[in-house]
């Protein structure tokens, strides 16, 4: 790791800030379609930011039998108010796809009986 009083250039195409849920989708989508991705985060990849949502509790939204008011709330509650509120909002309508997406890429969620299961770590 470099000193801060190091300055180092680092060349790249696209350059993905934070690497929560959303910037670990970028940066895979960028480097699908060939380009050189470097992500920067202040933390541990998924940990360190609103993706606690994703990591501590799996906010897939079913919206067949889930209430959005209910569920939105309980993940205000699980990060402890931490999220940006309006991106949580905005994420929960549409986790479903996502999660979809990124199982069939091969990430592994816990599941029963071939439903996902959501459950605090």
């Amino acid at each position: 790791m470099a000193s801060l009083s190091e300055n180092k250039v680092i060349n790249t195409d696209i350059l993905v800030l934070g690497a929560g849920i959303a910037g670990c989708f970028a940066a895979i989508k960028a480097k699908e379609i060939g380009l050189n991705v470097l992500m920067v985060d202040k933390g541990n990849i998924g940990r360190s930011g609103a993706s606690h949502q994703m990591s501590g509790v799996l906010t897939y939204f079913n919206p067949r039998k889930d209430n959005y008011d209910d569920w939105y709330r309980e993940c205000v509650e699980a990060g402890q108010g931490v999220a940006d509120q309006d991106y949580l909002a905005d994420m929960i309508t549409e986790t479903t796809d996502r999660i979809h997406e990124l199982s069939q890429w091969g990430a592994a969620f816990l599941r029963y009986n071939g439903k996902f299961v959501r459950k605090l770590i």
